[in-house]
């Protein structure tokens, strides 16, 4: 069956967005591992990444009901689909992929000191230039 243009558009829409989730995965990661340094960026990104991840596959396909007679549903929209456990743990692997690939290179790219690029800077302590 062929896709119509508004299934179309809105496959396009999911990936932007993804595309914009990475974006700021990747700029709040880096900005954190400079003020921070990078062994707590880390954590916070792996904490936050692993939440959204968790958060979308416990929501993935709850049924939603159409009609209800007050003691229960009669008809649901989606026939009552419930994903199996492997499909919600394909959608966290997914997710924690596309969002936790750019917090990585976000982190690394945060410029750090020579001596001790894991840690915290200290007062006065000028940052390296260099990527790595």
């Amino acid at each position: 069956m062929p896709a119509t243009v508004t299934e179309e558009f809105w496959r396009a829409a999911g990936v932007l967005f993804l595309m914009l989730l990475a974006h700021i995965a990747y700029t709040a990661t880096k900005a954190a591992g400079e003020k921070l340094g990078r062994r707590n960026a880390l954590f916070r990104a792996l904490g936050v990444v692993c939440g959204i991840a968790l958060f979308s596959a416990l929501v993935m396909g709850s049924p939603s009901c159409s009609s209800s007679d007050g003691r229960g549903c009669d008809e649901y929209n989606d026939d009552g689909w419930n994903p199996t456990d492997a499909q919600r743990a394909g959608r966290f692997v997914f997710l924690t992929m596309v969002l936790g690939v750019p917090a990585m290179f976000g982190l690394f790219e945060a410029r750090r000191t020579m001596k001790h690029p894991w840690r915290k800077p200290q007062q006065g302590e000028e940052l390296s230039t260099t990527r790595w």
